[in-house]
C-alpha cells in the first residue's frame, strides 16, 4: 500500500484529537493506493474527530448505519466522532481521506450535505487537487498554513456539495441514458451526432459529454461506433452481403472509412474478419461431421 499523508500534530493516529476552542481544525489528510492487496480498517469506537473518505477509483465497502455498502469510484462516506468505522478497499483502489474537528465542524457538514453521510459525486480532478493541496500544506507547514488549509477545506466542501448526486437524481440520470441507449439500438444506422444525443437527453452538449462518459466509461460517439461495429460483425457472419452494403446498413456511406474504423476497433479488416470466421466454421464443421475414410 502507498500512503502519503500530512498531519497537524504528532498524536496517536488511530484516535486523533478533538478541538472545540476553534471553529474548524484539520487534523490530517492523505492519499492511499492499494496496489498489492485488499485493505480493511475497523474502529469500533471511531475516533475523536470526523472522517471523510473519497474513493477516486476502484471499489470497496463502507459501513453505513450498521450495514456494509458496496462502494464504487466517486463514493464519499462521512463518519462522525466516536461512530463505529469499518471500511474496506479492494486491490487497485485509490482514495483520499481527511480528519477534522472544531466547534463548527458539524455545521459545515449540515450546511453542505444535510444529514447525508454516504453519497456519490463522480470523479473530478479539481476535487483531487484540493485534497492534494491540503495534504501538501500539512506536510510543509509553511507560513499561515492552518488558515490556508481551512480556506481550501471550505472550497473542497463546496465542490463536493456541487457534485453530489442524490439517489433520485442518479436514477433519473440513468433513466435518461437508458432511453438514449434503447433509441440508439433501434436507430444506430441513422445520422447521429453528439448534438442530437444531447438534445434527446435534454442536456447541454458539454454536460451530456461529461455525464455520459462518467456513467458508461466511454464517450457517446465511441459507444455508437462500437454498437455499429458489433452490428456489422453480426451481418458479416450471418449474411452474404458485401462489405460495402454492410457499411451502409450500419450507417457509413464511405466503405473505406468503415473499414478503417473496423480495423481500429477489432485489429483486423472486415475481409480478414469474414475469412477468419469462415475458416473457424469450416474447422468446426469438420470436427462435428468428419468425413468417413
Amino acid at each position: 500500500m502507498i500512503d502519503i499523508s500530512g498531519h497537524l500534530r504528532d498524536v496517536r493516529r488511530d484516535v486523533g484529537f478533538s478541538d472545540f476552542e476553534r471553529e474548524l481544525v484539520l487534523n490530517c489528510c492523505g492519499y492511499q493506493f492499494f496496489n498489492k492487496n485488499n485493505y480493511s480498517r475497523i474502529r469500533p469506537n471511531g475516533r475523536f474527530d470526523y472522517l471523510l473518505i473519497y474513493l477516486i477509483s476502484g471499489s470497496g465497502r463502507f459501513l453505513v448505519d450498521g450495514e456494509m455498502k458496496e462502494a464504487t469510484s466517486g463514493d464519499i462516506v462521512i463518519y462522525k466522532p466516536y461512530e463505529h468505522q469499518h471500511y474496506e478497499f479492494f486491490e487497485g483502489s485509490q482514495d483520499y481521506w481527511i480528519h477534522f474537528t472544531g466547534s463548527q465542524a458539524l455545521d459545515h457538514l449540515l450546511r453542505h450535505f444535510g444529514n447525508d453521510k454516504y453519497f456519490n459525486i463522480g470523479t473530478h480532478q479539481n476535487i483531487a487537487f484540493y485534497f492534494n493541496s491540503i495534504r501538501e500544506e500539512l506536510l510543509l507547514k509553511g507560513k499561515d498554513f492552518e488558515e490556508v488549509i481551512n480556506l481550501q477545506f471550505n472550497l473542497l466542501l463546496k465542490l463536493i456539495s456541487r457534485y453530489r448526486i442524490d439517489d433520485e437524481a442518479l436514477n433519473e440520470r440513468l433513466n435518461i441514458f437508458n432511453h438514449l441507449i434503447l433509441t440508439l439500438n433501434d436507430t444506430y444506422h441513422d445520422d447521429w451526432n453528439v448534438d442530437k444525443m444531447a438534445s434527446l437527453c435534454n442536456l447541454s452538449k458539454s454536460r451530456f459529454l461529461h455525464l455520459f462518459k462518467e456513467q458508461k466509461g466511454i464517450s457517446a460517439m465511441q459507444y455508437l461506433i462500437k454498437l455499429r461495429i458489433d452490428k456489422a460483425k453480426e451481418l458479416m457472419i450471418h449474411s452474404s452481403i458485401s462489405i460495402q452494403d454492410v457499411a451502409k446498413l450500419v450507417g457509413y456511406s464511405d466503405p473505406l472509412y468503415f473499414s478503417r474504423l473496423f480495423k481500429k476497433y477489432n485489429g483486423c479488416s472486415p475481409r480478414q474478419y469474414i475469412n477468419s470466421n469462415i475458416n473457424d466454421s469450416c474447422e468446426q464443421c469438420l470436427l462435428t461431421n468428419p468425413s468417413k475414410p
